[in-house]
């Protein structure tokens, strides 16, 4: 296809679902991202202010969807962002909540301090629009309260209400309140809903029969309901009444299901949404409350038929890492039969095929918790040579933003343009730990410490041990927020790193050292090049801030002129080796600090276990061409007797990784795309 400066992405999204999705594909200027939404939710508070608006469809998650495509670098961005999803306490008085809508409709000061701070930060018009939307709000209330009916206005987003004044203001159009809601701030994207804009009520059936009322019954915590699954979900013109509720008790499990069908009346397609879907350049579905936020949106009339119609769009279907409420009695696979069934009109249950779904995103193997979900590969046939087998997860029950970010990004460079430009979005510190009971815990506490908001960055912290005899693991365990892992006694320092590399997460991966010879400020030294894209690998350099080698190699090795000798003289050999055999000076090759993208190391097998495991890295990274800049660091060296490790035999080893690897490069992993049914069936089974 014809290369587009711009990539229109399309993703089916719920409320929070896609969060993390969404926020790390914003990172990319080349892509322009439509959130497509369904506004059947209807939980408690939304619940309560479809009923008093009769007809209007619920907006939670368009304003959650639109408060997260908010630019927040400006201060009214920002305010306006907070504003939206303020939400009133539980119990907060009816007097209370309508005196805050009395000052945004007169266009004065909040009462309450938080919503003040964020209203004097509002431009003017931001400022005259809430005003008229909560002035509407407030006279409809009114008007309700003479005819008999209140709201209440305890857990209620005042998102949701000034939506629901825009609204009234925008003569009951719910499509078009999304348009003008939608301009209240510059979006860094946009949000469309799925259907023409109609009312309609979300009711559902499970495996026992029991009719679920609403949205709130569906994705409820499992107060009306056990763990039986979500047999079917219908698309209702309005709530269920007494009488045909008394109808259906009366009747079977199947006599209800046909019950429900005869009144079900699914939605005409959004023109907006249709022409979004059948022009973009990727689409994805997203994870989330599948029965309420997805699976319905997949009713639409016309859906189907304008994806497939779509041949040049990668499909992604992102399945869920846990089980949600709604989805508890769920395996990945019947979850990709019931994607099947409401996109093909409720008629067929078989694995979608191409022209719906190019690629799976499942979690790469099944997990001891209940509530992960899990995938019998047997059942795929086919359709298992288009899965990604990875561990998608971040942090419990949510997809990591860099692993999810990277695979996308990695198939829109392979199917669509080939310039695609990458942005990182959060660090894994792995440090390697050998017997340092004395050091680990302040080190491990100063990395926690460590704040990279600034940069835009997550981080994770993943503590390796390679099978300490002392109280290292209890120790590192005793830390808030790190994941550590246990290797056998006898692993080495490259086995340590290697473990660190398979589990992590982000997409730039730091080598911290356990010892506390290095400095967590120099962290920020480290991923600036990377970040700014001056680099791909980054070394903490000890040479560039040390002016007397010499003198610091005695002071470390007092017992031992061998070891002086060699300490002072090894580096500088294996900065000529690196030179002779890989073009390539590096003056500290043996740094215990280092950060580089995942994406340089990608399906590199190593085979190094020790201290020559730094070496084996550099020397495949050199032949890879990667570009590998050394930036200086402090460094407070210990001796031999505070617990100094590296040997002259680690040394020799390091010198024989240079030669040994010298002509070799780095073989790449098959793309789960390209395999075949057995291979990737074997793939599967071997993790």
């Amino acid at each position: 296809m014809t290369e587009k400066r711009r990539i229109e992405v399309v993703i089916f999204s719920g409320g929070s679902g896609t969060a993390s999705i969404i926020k790390a594909l914003l990172k990319s200027p080349q892509l322009s991202i439509h959130c497509i939404v369904n506004a059947y939710d209807d939980g408690l508070s939304t619940g309560a202010l479809r009923k008093f608006i009769p007809g209007m469809l619920g907006p939670s998650d368009i304003r959650k969807n639109i408060a997260r495509l908010i630019h927040t670098q400006d201060r009214s961005g920002a305010a306006l962002k907070n504003l939206l999803e303020h939400r009133f306490p539980d119990e907060y008085s009816r007097e209370g909540a309508q005196a805050e809508l009395r000052c945004f409709a007169e266009q004065l000061d909040p009462k309450d301090v938080e919503l003040r701070s964020h209203f004097v930060n509002l431009t003017i018009q931001q400022v005259r629009a809430l005003a008229a939307y909560s002035r509407l709000f407030l006279e409809y209330a009114e008007k309700k309260a003479r005819e008999g009916s209140l709201f209440h206005y305890s857990g209620c987003s005042l998102g949701n209400l000034f939506f629901a004044g825009a609204y009234l203001e925008q003569g009951q159009d719910f499509n078009r309140t999304i348009e003008t809601f939608s301009r209240l701030a510059p979006l860094q994207g946009d949000v469309v809903n799925i259907t023409d804009g109609q009312n309609r009520i979300l009711v559902g059936i499970d495996n026992m029969g029991r009719i679920l009322k609403n949205e709130a019954e569906i994705v409820g915590p499992g107060a009306t309901r056990d763990d039986s699954e979500i047999r079917e979900v219908f698309l209702l013109p309005d709530y269920l009444t007494e009488s045909q509720l008394a109808d259906l008790d009366k009747l079977s499990i199947e006599e209800r299901i046909a019950y429900l069908r005869r009144f079900e009346k699914v939605l005409p397609f959004n023109p907006a949404a249709r022409d979004l879907i059948r022009s973009a350049d990727l689409i994805i579905y997203g994870p989330g409350t599948q029965n309420s936020s997805l699976f319905p949106s997949y009713l639409t009339q016309g859906l189907s038929e304008s994806i497939k119609r779509n041949e040049r769009a990668p499909k992604i279907f992102v399945s869920n890492v846990r089980r949600d409420n709604d989805i508890k009695g769920e395996d990945v696979h019947s979850l990709l039969n019931k994607f099947s069934f409401y996109m093909n009109h409720k008629a067929g249950t078989e694995i979608p095929d191409q022209s719906t779904v190019t690629h799976f995103f499942i979690q790469r193997a099944p997990q001891p918790e209940t509530d992960v979900l899990t995938l019998n590969p047997e059942k795929l046939g086919s359709a298992i040579s288009r899965i990604r087998w990875i561990d998608w997860e971040g942090n419990p029950g949510h997809h990591s933003a860099s692993v999810v970010s990277e695979e996308i990004l990695s198939i829109i460079q392979e199917r669509v343009v080939r310039d695609l430009q990458y942005f990182h979005h959060s660090v894994s510190i792995v440090v390697p730990a050998l017997n340092e009971a004395k050091t680990i815990a302040k080190v491990l506490h100063d990395l926690t410490l460590v704040n990279l908001l600034s940069l835009d960055l997550e981080k994770e912290i993943i503590m390796v041990d390679g099978g300490s005899t002392d109280q290292t693991v209890a120790l590192a365990r005793q830390v808030p927020g790190i994941k550590v892992f246990e290797l056998p006694k006898g692993s080495g320092r490259g086995d340590a790193l290697r473990h660190g590399i398979s589990k992590a997460k982000g997409n730039l991966i730091v080598f911290f050292p356990s010892d506390g010879e290095y400095s967590t400020k120099d962290l920020f030294r480290l991923i600036q090049p990377i970040l700014m894209g001056e680099a791909e690998v980054v070394l903490g350099s000890r040479a560039l801030k040390c002016v007397n080698i010499g003198k610091r190699a005695r002071d470390i090795y007092q017992e031992s002129r061998l070891l002086s000798l060699f300490s002072k003289y090894g580096g500088g050999l294996l900065s000529f080796l690196m030179l002779i055999f890989y073009n390539r000076y590096v003056c500290d090759p043996l740094t215990s600090l280092k950060a580089f993208t995942s994406r340089s190391i990608r399906g590199v097998e190593f085979k190094c276990r020790g201290f020559d495991f730094d070496l084996e890295l550099l020397a495949m990274l050199s032949l890879q061409a990667k570009f590998i800049s050394e930036v200086p660091v402090d460094y407070v060296p210990r001796t031999r007797a505070q617990g100094k490790k590296i040997t002259v035999l680690d040394g020799l080893k390091c010198m024989l990784a240079l030669t040994r690897f010298r002509k070799s490069l780095p073989p790449a992993l098959p793309k789960p795309g390209g395999q075949t049914h057995e291979d990737a069936l074997n793939h599967y089974t071997s993790l």
